[in-house]
């Protein structure tokens, strides 16, 4: 079925493909719960969110050259073990749901872009040539891991939103 598809076409359905579930989770959260954290040491959906969208920036922007172009406001989303941001700041940093969205979308609009402008080779796997037994293919070609890494990510941070929705919806 996929043979016809090159790898940045994988990356592409692949990231695109969570995309509207993970917005569609963050949208049914009621506003006054989008800060609200379901157990102690856990993070509320408005922060998992941001911090999707500023992650995936770094990720991808590290391959443009001179890109640091992340606004300042959303730096509280970047780092999840360096900082546990109040309710205030992450209110502050994600302003409204739609404009979160909004930046969401201009950074996979970025992504895109990126993957784009490359070839099929940047992102081709690449043997490991270390001695471990089970080494990762992904780690000798910084591009290609870097977007497994997203897409890896994108799916663990989606799920965690769909979890905080799950609880609510089920009102425990």
């Amino acid at each position: 079925m996929y043979t016809d598809m090159c790898e940045r076409d994988v990356y592409r359905w692949q990231l695109d493909y969570t995309m509207p579930v993970i917005i569609r989770d963050f949208s049914a959260i009621p506003q006054d719960r989008l800060t609200w954290r379901p157990a102690a040491m856990t993070r509320c959906a408005a922060h998992i969110f941001g911090h999707m969208a500023v992650k995936e920036r770094v990720h991808i922007g590290g391959f443009l050259a001179g890109v640091r172009d992340i606004p300042d406001k959303y730096s509280v989303f970047h780092s999840l073990t360096h900082c546990d941001p109040t309710e205030k700041q992450v209110l502050d940093a994600m302003g409204s749901r739609k404009e979160l969205i909004a930046y969401w979308n201009q950074v996979r609009a970025q992504t895109h872009a990126y993957l784009d402008s490359i070839t099929d080779a940047i992102l081709k796997e690449v043997p490991q040539k270390t001695i471990l037994p089970r080494g990762d293919p992904n780690r000798e070609n910084p591009a290609r891991e870097w977007f497994v890494m997203t897409i890896k990510h994108q799916n663990m941070a989606g799920g965690e939103i769909h979890m905080i929705r799950r609880i609510l919806e089920s009102g425990r």
